[in-house]
This record gives C-alpha cells, structure tokens and sequence, in this order.
C-alpha cells in the first residue's frame, strides 16, 4: 500500500534505462528480482503494467521473465546469463534462486550475470 513495488520498477528502470554504472565500472544491464514464490507473477505484472504498456519504442520497454520453479527455469537463468541476455530483469523465487545460484555466478564474481538483486520480502 505504499508504492515500494511501484518505487522500485521506477529505481529498474532509471538504471537501464540511464545506462548508470554499477560497482564494477560497467553499464547495469540485468536485475533480478527475488521474491517469494507467490508475487512472482505479480513483480512481472507490474513491469508490464508501468512500463512495457506504456513504452512507446521497444528501446523504452524492460524485457522482464518470469521464472516459476518449473523444468524451464534452469533454461531461463541460463539464458539471462549468456552474452545474448535476452531479457533485463529476471523474477525468481528464492528458492529457484538458490538452486540455480551457481548459473548466475561467473568467473572471479560471485554476482557477475546480476548487475542488482532486488530482496522482495525478504525479512
């Protein structure tokens, strides 16, 4: 009810959109979203709701997947981890985050396929 949802895909947003640098001296260009597995479907809803129904180029949409646990889930995070990174932010609950840690970490960094990791209750 405060708008923390709404806060934050505008924070997403700002980030790739402005090309801002991260800590490592290179562009954001990925983010993902953990959650619990029950909002994230929700999370999407609001990328597509805020931005994506309202871009008026493709330049202007964040390309956001949703990834519910399911067989295609390992396929996904792989693919948000390639050089082609198909899509900006990925939405995951954290425990398809856990179990597929290891397809976001790269050599010599522990996060280098996440530029920002967006904690969705996560107290």
């Amino acid at each position: 009810g405060l708008g923390k949802t709404l806060q934050t895909v505008a924070l997403v947003y700002s980030l790739l959109q402005s090309g801002a640098i991260g800590p490592d001296g290179d562009a954001i260009r990925r983010v993902v979203v953990a959650c619990p597995c029950s909002l994230v479907g929700n999370w999407k809803a609001e990328f597509d709701k805020w931005i994506n129904k309202r871009a008026s180029t493709r330049k202007a949409r964040v390309e956001c997947k949703a990834v519910d646990g399911s067989e295609k889930t390992a396929a996904a995070v792989a693919a948000f981890a390639s050089a082609a990174k198909p899509y900006d932010v990925l939405v995951i609950s954290y425990e398809s985050l856990a179990a597929h840690a290891a397809a976001l970490a790269g050599p010599g960094t522990a996060a280098s396929a996440c530029d920002v990791l967006v904690c969705d209750e996560a107290q």
